[in-house]
């Protein structure tokens, strides 16, 4: 089996990208694993990705770790849902990590050698407006203080740390109003 990191470089404080490939190389090395890192280039290129290697069925079976936050979780699984021999795994080094909190061991998650030598269990994928999330889908509130986050974060001045925290700010200032339709 393949293994692929898809690693998000805009993930969590940054910089810590270099480390994270150096640990992936010697994990993998050191257990003779067959291995590729991708470094994703935008939002949503971790689903085209794992799309286009999962298209070709000769790369299968593959297992995919997401090395980013829940965003590329989310991206990672979207590319890979329903494909037969595809595995999904991740390497929480984002900012909040919500699928990660959830687990007892959640050390594991950052242990590459036990992930590799691990087995997939099933667990269930939430369906929204045809696409699939891990753990949550949110709206109102929180989706404003990430759409604050998000552009905080392109801030040079602002570091990446503080951005949730000013932007939790910035809304609870401005509270922006929602339209939404239940069905």
């Amino acid at each position: 089996m393949k293994n692929y990191f898809v690693v998000n470089p805009n993930a969590g404080v940054g910089g810590a990208r270099e480390d994270l490939c150096e640990k992936i190389k010697k994990a993998c090395e050191a257990r003779g694993a067959d291995y590729e890192i991708y470094i994703t280039k935008a939002v949503g290129d971790a689903t085209v990705f794992v799309r286009s290697v999962c298209a070709d069925a000769a790369n299968l079976p593959a297992r995919f770790f997401a090395s980013g936050g829940d965003g590329t979780l989310c991206e990672v699984l979207n590319g890979a849902i329903g494909v037969k021999g595809a595995e999904i795994g991740l390497i929480p080094v984002g900012t909040g990590n919500d699928f990660a909190r959830n687990f007892a061991e959640k050390q594991l998650f950052f242990d590459i050698g036990a992930q590799l030598d691990g087995e997939a269990v099933s667990l269930d994928a939430l369906k929204y407006n045809g696409s699939y999330s891990a753990n949550m889908i949110n709206i109102g509130f929180d989706c404003e203080v990430v759409k604050k986050k998000e552009k905080l974060q392109q801030k040079k001045y602002l570091p990446s740390k503080l951005a949730y925290i000013f932007g939790l700010v910035i809304t609870l200032i401005k509270k922006p109003g929602l339209r939404a339709r239940v069905f």
